[in-house]
């Protein structure tokens, strides 16, 4: 198994930088299910913001580049159920992906509550505002 940065993902996914994307290329297609990548939470996350604001991908998108890094066999996803869980809810509201990784975590850990500034959050997540 080998751990992979979101950068390489970045280069595998949009082939945009001649040499980083051929290398990030023959990387991944190097894995096999009994030699895999693994990829942590922080990696996703990042990946998912750089893509959304960096390369303006639509919500639908993500979705997908992310639902098809889960199914890959030749990838390891830290906490991929949470993950799932995450983007399943992801898809119904309107928080960003990360707020509904945090709910999802909070609600896994057993908290009562959460609490969050963010409107959308309270809205959506059900998350609340300290007083």
């Amino acid at each position: 198994m080998i751990g992979l940065d979101a950068n390489i993902l970045l280069r595998f996914l949009t082939q945009d930088h001649k040499t980083h994307s051929r290398q990030a290329s023959k990387l991944f297609r190097q894995l096999t299910p009994e030699y895999q990548g693994y990829i942590s939470e922080p990696v996703i996350l990042e990946l998912y913001f750089t893509l959304q604001r960096g390369y303006k991908l639509e919500k639908a998108d993500l979705i997908a580049i992310l639902e098809s890094l889960l199914a890959t066999k030749e990838l390891i996803i830290e906490n991929s159920s949470d993950m799932q869980a995450a983007l399943r809810l992801y898809k119904k509201v309107k928080p960003q992906l990360n707020d509904c990784l945090i709910a999802i975590k909070c609600q896994k850990a057993g908290c009562e509550e959460i609490f969050s500034f963010d409107k959308d959050a309270q809205k959506d997540l059900g998350m609340k505002k300290p007083s």
